[in-house]
């Protein structure tokens, strides 16, 4: 889960005004909300690696709190039937398909929870094998989007 926050992060601040971008078409954000998000987001996905480094059961709460708030824009926009480009790994071209950002989010909630649920002494197996989904389904996600993306055209 640190992996994919830090790949989300450094895609975010590499390509900062794209991402920008892509949240003003949030209706319910005015310009002045998306510019302060996007310059929270990608900061409180670092502080949440690092925090799933050093003490990785408040790391996985705060990862859970960013994945489900994620989880939750994205559910609003597609379910009022907007098309979303939220830019989840940078640049809002290279987005994952609408059902597979929910599939994706759903193994990293899943992975991020067995860090809190499993007895501390299986935490850092589970916090291993969370980066091993997670790294997984980074690499899955971003092959997905390529191949939509290239449909599209």
């Amino acid at each position: 889960m640190a992996t994919v926050l830090f790949a989300a992060a450094v895609a975010k601040l590499q390509d900062h005004f794209s991402f920008a971008t892509s949240l003003t078409t949030i209706p319910w954000l005015d310009e002045r909300g998306a510019r302060a998000t996007a310059a929270v987001i990608p900061w409180s996905e670092l502080v949440t690696a690092g925090s799933l480094a050093i003490d990785p059961r408040v790391g996985a709460a705060l990862a859970l709190l960013l994945v489900v708030s994620f989880t939750a824009v994205v559910s609003i926009e597609l379910g009022s039937g907007r098309e979303f480009a939220c830019g989840c790994f940078g640049s809002p071209s290279a987005r994952s398909a609408p059902g597979w950002t929910f599939v994706r989010n759903a193994i990293l909630i899943i992975s991020t929870a067995a860090v809190l649920v499993l007895p501390y002494s299986f935490a850092l197996p589970a916090a291993l094998s969370g980066v091993g989904i997670a790294l997984a389904t980074l690499m899955l996600s971003s092959t997905l989007s390529t191949i939509t993306s290239e449909r599209r055209l």
